[in-house]
């Protein structure tokens, strides 16, 4: 456990150095400029401006286009003069390189796509997202449709964004251009554009139908849903340009403040959570590391209380241990099954004798009574019957699970070191309640358009949250006798698994192994431990002897006893089924004419297509 934290504390003080490294540099676009040309064989050509504002060292960047069709690429230049190393195309993405050191610097690319238009008998509709919906803030964005010749009719231009944000929509003098710019455009924020073009311009029909009314009636929902967003957006306050990128600096300071925490974290362990020293004990142990009730095992190996993940384990060997002391008997049975059908056997506990005042614990108490609640009228307890009572008492099944551990620490003394809890406890505490803070602090700075800034502080909160939970871990320090027997658990564990260990045992094993798989059941192992017994008393049956409290129904038919090996070997198997049984109780405890047109925006994105992303390193 030492070794395991130290490794656990020195690998989290690493990981937050990392968020660092990426949190130096950042860019925005200046402005963007698109001119699309809607071509007679209904292609589109783009040339795409865009100029970059790098805060930081930069090589390389990169444009994806989603297109319906396909996306052919001419190229990309430079158009600052400056230094320019060539692009790649992979798919529909095109990637570049160059040098940029806190620099504006201009590049034009320029691409292809067909299928983005729809060209029925009446018009022709080009929809589709200009502006990829994954792109960083930009200044100035300026869109500009060429029509194929003349002066179309219809020529109608429809605007959408994300946040329905409002600018200027113009058509030139002779009606073949309408030029679109929008100031501040967020982070992420995408632009759609919804074109209506005379079907005369275009050479190839893609439908025979008439479609111009219907493709006016659907965009009169969206224009009134962008009427009322943008009346609310207004109201806020407008569309106030994006504040500027926080300096890298100041990106730095929730992480010295994670490093601060883990720094104390460190400290306290080295001071207070060091685990005692203890007598070695060995691989293996043969026996029970102390004299307690098998169900109460699982919760006592542990620094942390397992809770009701080992109610399964410790309610099947309570059960075992209860047949074992005399107060309840086994008995084969058949299930219910569905309408009397598909019954299968099943083992069942027949109340045999009542405990006496003061004899269990508070944890079997409470199984005692829980056996008495489930059955119905007669003294038996089926499968099923506990399979309900646990379904509908799910809700108590936690309080359930505290008693094993409470119990154990009234009557044995405290498994965990508690002197130094008054000191670790304050830096537990702080770090999560500061976790949470820049959690929630960094959601408030992403809404107040902060974005790199609040991320940072993000993941400062989610990181000093997980330091907490790691120091309230591995603050906490075992005393020296409970980490002893702890060991000793495991090791007892590791000598029920491990046939060579208990061959070279002493033969009384054979003849006491009851109990050892009593504790088997409670340690997670009874399978392997029965194989183990198998084997072993197919070996040296002369020393072997059934438990005591199995009755002979479950292994021979035989009144007079057992007569030869296979019914020995019976009862080991019957066991193995008992053990199947008890181990389906674990499934029942958990249980989006003329020329015209406006701005329309709304907060989706409609049917258009396109979309894509953009991004530099």
């Amino acid at each position: 456990m030492k070794s395991a934290q130290k490794w656990l504390l020195l690998l989290f003080l690493a990981w937050l150095c990392l968020p660092n490294l990426a949190a130096a540099k950042s860019f925005t676009f200046s402005s963007i400029e698109q001119d699309l040309y809607f071509q007679a064989d209904g292609r589109v050509r783009v040339i795409d401006t865009r100029t970059y504002n790098f805060d930081g060292d930069y090589s390389k960047a990169y444009l994806n286009v989603d297109s319906r069709g396909q996306v052919n690429f001419e190229g990309v230049t430079a158009l600052d003069g400056k230094p320019f190393s060539g692009f790649t195309v992979d798919g529909t993405t095109i990637n570049w390189s160059y040098q940029a050191s806190s620099e504006e610097r201009t590049f034009r690319i320029v691409y292809t796509m067909s299928g983005e238009l729809e060209v029925a008998q009446d018009g022709t509709k080009f929809d589709r997202q200009i502006l990829e919906p994954e792109h960083v803030a930009v200044g100035n964005y300026t869109v500009r449709l060429h029509a194929p010749n003349g002066s179309p009719d219809p020529f109608k231009v429809f605007i959408f964004s994300r946040d329905s944000r409002i600018g200027t929509l113009e058509f030139n003098d002779a009606k073949g251009m309408a030029t679109i710019n929008m100031q501040n455009v967020a982070e992420d924020e995408w632009v759609r554009t919804f074109v209506i073009l005379p079907a005369a311009q275009f050479l190839n029909k893609t439908r025979q139908d008439k479609q111009i009314d219907t493709w006016l009636e659907g965009l009169k929902i969206e224009t009134a849903a962008f009427r009322n967003a943008s009346a609310q957006a207004v109201a806020r306050g407008g569309f106030a340009p994006p504040p500027p990128p926080p300096p890298a600096w100041l990106l730095a300071l929730p992480f010295l403040g994670v490093l601060f925490f883990g720094g104390n974290i460190w400290t306290a362990y080295q001071k207070y959570g060091r685990e005692p020293n203890i007598p070695e004990v060995g691989k293996y142990y043969r026996e029970p590391a102390e004299n307690i009730p098998p169900g109460i095992v699982p919760y006592v190996q542990g620094v942390i209380d397992p809770g009701s993940s080992a109610l399964g384990a410790a309610i099947s060997a309570t059960l075992l241990d209860f047949t074992r002391r005399g107060f309840l008997e086994l008995r084969k049975g058949q299930s219910a099954g569905f309408l009397g059908m598909g019954k299968k056997e099943e083992t069942q506990f027949e109340i045999a004798k009542r405990p006496q005042s003061g004899e269990l614990s508070d944890f079997e108490e409470e199984i005692w009574s829980i056996l008495n609640r489930a059955r119905g009228f007669d003294n038996i307890i089926t499968q099923s019957e506990l399979k309900t009572y646990f379904v509908s008492a799910s809700s108590s099944l936690q309080a359930l699970s505290s008693l094993p551990r409470k119990w154990y620490e009234s009557s044995h003394g405290s498994l965990l070191d508690d002197s130094n809890s008054s000191k670790t406890t304050p830096i537990t505490i702080a770090a999560l309640v500061l976790g949470f803070l820049g959690f929630i602090g960094g959601f408030v700075l992403i809404t107040m358009d902060l974005g790199a800034l609040g991320a940072a502080t993000m993941v400062a909160g989610i990181l000093t949250t997980l330091g907490g939970i790691l120091a309230g871990i591995s603050l906490s320090k075992w005393n020296a006798d409970k980490l002893l027997n702890a060991k000793r658990w495991g090791a007892y564990r590791n000598f029920l698994t491990d046939f060579s260990q208990m061959e070279q045992a002493p033969m009384e094993h054979l003849k006491l192994w009851d109990y050892h798989f009593v504790y088997a059941t409670a340690l997670g192992v009874a399978q392997p431990y029965l194989k183990n017994i198998q084997t072993l008393a197919e070996r040296y049956p002369q020393y072997y002897h059934p438990p005591y409290w199995l009755p002979r129904s479950y292994y021979t038919n035989d009144l007079t006893g057992m007569t030869d090996l296979s019914q020995q070997l019976a009862a080991v198997n019957s066991l193995a089924t008992i053990s199947n049984n008890l181990s389906s109780l674990n499934s029942a405890l958990s249980s989006s004419s003329g020329s015209g047109g406006g701005f329309s925006g709304g907060s989706s994105g409609g049917s258009s297509g396109g979309g894509g992303s953009s991004g530099a390193s």
